[in-house]
């Protein structure tokens, strides 16, 4: 992960792309990519339902960063809903140039 996903993290929850929050687990099935950080029953959880829904997991190395990116103290789960949104941003999450 690097600053480059992380400005198109809060890009991407500015033109709603994003389900932060009790939603998520709700709409598994309608989203592409989901980011979990820490290691809560809920994100064990949310990780299980998100790969029998087809989700790609991508982890955030913590509550604070991920929630940084996009205007909160902490959060711990975030679920892309559109398609090439997600793609693009896994591109970025798993580049190596700009790594926090």
């Amino acid at each position: 992960m690097n600053e480059n996903a992380l400005r198109f993290l809060g890009l991407l929850n500015r033109g709603g792309k994003l389900l932060i929050g009790d939603p998520i687990e709700h709409h598994l099935k309608k989203g592409y990519a989901l980011i979990l950080a820490g290691s809560s029953q809920t994100v064990e959880r949310l990780r299980a339902k998100g790969e029998r829904a087809g989700c790609l997991i991508l982890e955030a190395p913590s509550k604070e960063i991920l929630g940084g990116a996009i205007g909160f103290t902490m959060i711990s789960a975030i679920l892309v809903k559109d398609v090439s949104a997600s793609q693009a941003l896994a591109k970025k999450w798993l580049s190596e140039e700009g790594a926090v």
